[in-house]
């Protein structure tokens, strides 16, 4: 609407407004605001980094032998593969988005980044085929090839910060793994590299050629525009915003922990569950009546859940801002991020609908000011950045809920022994699938002991249930009830 219209709204005024009548008369109502796109650059030796680049340069520089802020993947090909097909993908996406062939380097005290014309491809193929392994031998064997590639360490000045390999577990059963860093990537940038790589893939495999769409912009380009804005009058009512929600202090939310001194270890484990396409259907229609979106939904059942877990009626969590806002950006691989702090008070004689709707408008309103980093917010009010113990995130791509389904197998919880370092005590993944959605919780096993979070995560997945059969009680008719006495509250 922005781009097309030159008219620029709040968010909530499209819930406010869901139908296209509606949206036509607050449009015709609006002021004029000309929409700017964010200019290329000219050509350049270097370039400025954005805010979230600095900050993570700055971690990088701390702990360089840490993996923290890798980010692996890996996708499964179950059919014949051929290897220079992989090679001739790679190739094709290294030209196509900058941040692959992207490196960090100090110029007088002060790090920039550079954009490389070109940069060798790190690639290898590992055939555990020949090696005549039963397929839960190789399987083993594919996973440890897996943990070196996502433990390897990136060296930032030099590109790619990106590595790749196909390893072959049978003959008809390839799977294709790949790791970046964190300063070039995001989870939004990883499923933007998934879906293109599998279109190209398909393609090439069929021996025809295909174009990716042009890129009018890159991350360089959204670096220097973000640092433009922070100064200008939007950035500035941002700054007023955030200012106003933080500089009273926020409650530090008290779960119980199975070892309060936690020292630096980030070793991690998971839990994950999923929920039935018969429960997913239920909150949709939830949120669907409530003029709000399936993700509102289950963030809300989760902050009933710390309510009563942590005996606070003041909850704050993290949530995770795509840092997306402008539409050129939609399509562009980099580190665009951004941790937002979210408090909600949980009322137990409330209803769940006026509850959900309250958590809905204040989420909306957080969302505005989504792009402008909190890690300066802090630094203006010189407070230190409060100790968020618990991270929520829903993300989706269209066709992750259309097309591609959770396996039968999936649908048991289970826990996972190792899995990459969270970046907090507690992280969880939310995302919708055609036949379901699964939930999937990483934790420092420092802090918690797995049936701690076999329990919560248990107790979650019951809470959304009973929500889902009837969300029209008072939230105290939804939880269980633990024995703790109240606890004191400690701001930072």
């Amino acid at each position: 609407i922005y781009r097309e219209l030159n008219v620029k709204f709040p968010l909530a005024m499209i819930f406010k407004n869901p139908t296209i009548s509606g949206l036509g008369a607050v449009i015709s109502k609006t002021c004029a605001a000309v929409f700017h796109e964010i200019p290329p650059l000219e050509v350049r030796e270097y370039y400025p980094l954005s805010y979230n680049q600095s900050r993570l340069f700055l971690l990088h520089q701390m702990e360089p032998e840490s993996p923290a802020f890798h980010m692996p993947g890996y996708v499964d090909l179950k059919h014949e593969v051929d290897q220079h097909v992989i090679k001739q993908v790679l190739d094709r996406l290294i030209r196509h988005h900058e941040s692959f062939r992207t490196a960090f380097i100090v110029v007088e005290d002060h790090p920039f980044q550079v954009v490389l014309k070109n940069v060798k491809m790190l690639f290898e193929f590992i055939d555990l085929s020949a090696k005549n392994l039963e397929f839960a031998e190789a399987e083993q064997a594919c996973n440890q090839v897996y943990r070196q590639i996502a433990l390897k360490l990136f060296h930032l000045p030099t590109a790619p910060l990106f590595r790749a390999a196909l390893v072959k577990l049978a003959p008809s059963y390839y799977r294709f793994m790949f790791n970046m860093h964190h300063i070039v990537s995001d989870g939004w940038s990883m499923e933007i590299l998934k879906k293109e790589f599998n279109q190209l893939y398909e393609i090439y495999r069929s021996g025809r050629e295909m174009e990716l769409p042009a890129l009018l912009i890159q991350y360089k380009d959204f670096a220097l525009w973000q640092n433009r804005q922070m100064q200008e009058l939007e950035g500035k009512k941002s700054l007023q915003f955030w200012r106003k929600k933080i500089e009273q202090g926020l409650p530090e939310l008290l779960l119980r922990k199975d070892n309060q001194e936690t020292g630096d270890s980030l070793d991690s484990a998971g839990y994950r569950f999923a929920l039935e396409n018969e429960v997913k259907d239920k909150l949709k229609q939830i949120a669907l009546y409530n003029n709000t979106s399936i993700f509102v939904v289950m963030y809300a059942v989760l902050n009933i859940l710390l309510s009563r877990l942590s005996n606070q009626e003041d909850v704050v969590t993290g949530i995770l801002g795509a840092g997306r806002n402008h539409d050129t950006l939609q399509n562009i691989l980099g580190f665009f991020v951004n941790t937002l702090v979210m408090k909600n008070h949980v009322e137990e004689h409330e209803s769940f609908p006026v509850f959900l709707s309250r958590v809905h408008r204040d989420m909306l309103e957080i969302l505005q000011h989504q792009d402008y980093p909190l890690e300066s917010v802090f630094e203006d009010l010189n407070m230190k950045f409060p100790d968020i113990p618990l991270l929520f995130n829903m993300f989706n791509l269209n066709e992750r809920a259309t097309e591609q389904e959770l396996e039968a197998s999936e649908f048991e919880p289970f826990h996972i022994e190792n899995v990459q370092d969270a970046k907090f005590e507690i992280v969880m993944f939310v995302a919708e699938y055609k036949n379901g959605i699964q939930v999937d919780c990483q934790y420092r096993k420092a802090v918690y002991k797995k049936e701690r979070i076999e329990y919560m995560m248990r107790k979650y997945m019951e809470v959304l249930k009973t929500v889902a059969a009837d969300p029209g009680k008072p939230i105290k008719e939804y939880v269980f009830k633990e024995k703790r006495k109240k606890r004191k509250v400690r701001l930072n």
